[in-house]
């Protein structure tokens, strides 16, 4: 079965093929079938978790599947004003380049101390042709929280721009962590790996069941 991925980006694809290896199933990007992305006007990630996966369903005639994060700043009210909330990339309403997404989030950690105690909201959204299907993970607890700062590591990845000024609790750069596991915790998921792995591979079973996916070997 081919399923579109409500994206622009490899790594995305790359992501939903490791947690789907399992199953008989082929990604391809959005772009790649001509389909411009569509205006996320959610307030929310689940929101735009469902308007990304709605839009490509439509236009693809294919199962869609789409991830959406917000930002939150766990030292702040919901509503302050600096929180940008699922506009990660449209902080102020007009939308961002990756290296001035970098030195917006920089600048305002600057302008707060040096450094933004944060976390992700994720949401993962599928929708077929009779269905439509949507969860979100809203662990916001101090152990999962990591710091947007002021400073820059010299490693700078486009699709991923905010990692760049991205420490775990105890200061250390993203791109510094030695391990590969450690690495993939610091933004996701630091304070227990189960708990978030735990959530996904839920999400990842019931859209198997959902799209009735077969798994690789079985007949």
């Amino acid at each position: 079965m081919k399923i579109v991925i409500g994206s622009a980006s490899m790594a995305k694809k790359r992501y939903f093929e490791e947690y789907f290896k399992d199953y008989d199933c082929e990604f391809v990007l959005g772009k790649d079938l001509g389909i411009e992305e569509p205006v996320e006007y959610g307030a929310t990630s689940y929101e735009n978790a469902l308007i990304k996966a709605r839009h490509y369903s439509q236009r693809s005639g294919l199962s869609a599947i789409a991830l959406d994060s917000s930002i939150l700043f766990l030292d702040y009210p919901y509503d302050d004003p600096i929180q940008a909330g699922s506009h990660v990339k449209s902080p102020q309403g007009k939308e961002l380049s990756p290296i001035e997404m970098k030195d917006y989030y920089q600048q305002l950690a600057h302008e707060h101390g040096g450094r933004l105690r944060s976390a992700w909201v994720d949401a993962y959204a599928l929708v077929g042709d009779n269905f439509e299907y949507c969860r979100d993970f809203k662990d916001v607890s101090e152990d999962q929280s990591f710091y947007l700062c002021d400073e820059s590591h010299e490693k700078f990845i486009a699709s991923q721009p905010l990692d760049s000024i991205s420490k775990n609790l105890a200061g250390v750069f993203y791109y510094d962590l030695d391990d590969i596991d450690e690495k993939s915790l610091l933004i996701k998921d630091e304070h227990d790996q189960s708990k978030y792995q735990l959530f996904v591979r839920e999400v990842i079973c019931e859209m198997a069941g959902l799209l009735k996916l077969r798994k690789r070997g079985n007949i």
